[in-house]
C-alpha cells in the first residue's frame, strides 16, 4: 500500500462504515442481518479505537510543542553564556572551545534531547573553571535550568509516544477485522441481490477499500550503438 494510501485509510474506513450504517437504514437487511450485525459491532470498535488515536495524537502534539518551547530557552541560554564568555576574551569563532564543546550554533541545531546533553556536559566543563565571571557564572545557571526542564521533559514525551503507537497498533488491528467484516458484507449483499434483493446491494456495497499500488517496472532503455 501506498504512503498516502495507508494515511488516508483510517478516514477512509470511516466514510465507509458511516455509508454502509447509512444505507442500512432504508433497506430490509433481514437477508444479511448476521453479517451486518458483526459489521455494526467491529465498526464501533473502529470508531472508539480512532477516536483514541486522535486523542494520543493530540497528547502527543502538545507535549512536542511544549518541548520545542523549552528548546527554545535553551538556545538563549546558551546564546547568553557564549556572550558572556566572548566578553571575557573566548574567540568568537567558538567561544566554548576551550571547555572542549561544540560552537553555540552546532549546539542550538541539535534535537532537544541531543541540546540537553551539550549542555550537560558544557556545564560539567564549567564547573572545573575558577577564572569565570559572575556574569558567566549566572548565565551558566541559566543554561543549567533549562537543561533540567528539557531533560525533565523527555520522559513524559516518551509515554505520550509510546501511548500513541499502542492507540495506532489497536485501531489498526480492530481495522483488519473491520476489513474483513465489510467483506464479509459485501458479499452477503451480493448473494442477496442476485436473490432478487437488488435495493441491498446498492445500499450496502461501498466502493472497494484501497489496494496496495502495484509496483511498475520501469522500462528498459537500450544501449547506444556503438
Amino acid at each position: 500500500m501506498t504512503m498516502t494510501s495507508r494515511r488516508n485509510l483510517p478516514s477512509r474506513r470511516l466514510k465507509v462504515g458511516a455509508a454502509v450504517l447509512a444505507g442500512a437504514e432504508v433497506v430490509d437487511t433481514k437477508l444479511v442481518s448476521a453479517r451486518l450485525r458483526v459489521f455494526t459491532a467491529v465498526q464501533r470498535e473502529y470508531v472508539e479505537a480512532q477516536r483514541k488515536v486522535e486523542e494520543a495524537d493530540a497528547r502527543l502534539d502538545a507535549e512536542r510543542r511544549g518541548l520545542a518551547e523549552l528548546d527554545a530557552v535553551h538556545d538563549a541560554a546558551v546564546e547568553q553564556l557564549a556572550i558572556s564568555l566572548v566578553n571575557e576574551g573566548q574567540p568568537r569563532t567558538n567561544p566554548f572551545a576551550a571547555f572542549d564543546a561544540d560552537s553555540p550554533s552546532v549546539i542550538k541545531r541539535l534535537a532537544p534531547e541531543d541540546a540537553a546533553r551539550a549542555g550537560r556536559a558544557l556545564l560539567t566543563a564549567l564547573s572545573r573553571s575558577d577564572t569565570l565571571s559572575q556574569a558567566s557564572l549566572e548565565a551558566g545557571r541559566r543554561v543549567e535550568q533549562a537543561t533540567q526542564r528539557i531533560e525533565a521533559a523527555l520522559a513524559p514525551l516518551q509515554a505520550r509516544q509510546d501511548e500513541w503507537r499502542a492507540a495506532r497498533h489497536m485501531a489498526e488491528v480492530i481495522g483488519q477485522r473491520f476489513d474483513t467484516a465489510v467483506s464479509a458484507l459485501r458479499r452477503a449483499a451480493r448473494a442477496a441481490a442476485d436473490d432478487g434483493a437488488a435495493a441491498l446491494d446498492a445500499a450496502l456495497v461501498p466502493p472497494p477499500l484501497p489496494r496496495a499500488a502495484k509496483k511498475v517496472k520501469a522500462p528498459e532503455v537500450a544501449a547506444p550503438a556503438a
